[in-house]
């Protein structure tokens, strides 16, 4: 699942970069619909590089999942 990882950072790194030139472009609608997919898919890629399989859309439940999976005491303290 290493790989997958990966692949969806990659993914999270290309829609931040088209949210950026949209948002330059005063494309607001848009840029906050791409962001929102980056977020999605760095935490997806999180979740991946733990060995588990992320479910759903929710950026929220996503990064309680990630907590949960990985034990990191700090990100449940931020």
């Amino acid at each position: 699942m290493r790989e997958e990882s990966r692949r969806w950072l990659k993914e999270a790194r290309w829609d931040l970069g088209t949210a950026r030139d949209l948002h330059e472009r005063a494309r607001y609608n848009a840029a906050c619909f791409y962001a929102q997919q980056a977020a999605e898919k760095a935490v997806k890629a999180l979740i991946y590089s733990l060995n588990e399989a992320p479910w759903g859309h929710s950026v929220r439940i996503l990064l309680e999942r990630y907590i949960e999976k990985s034990g990191d005491d700090e990100a449940e303290r931020a």
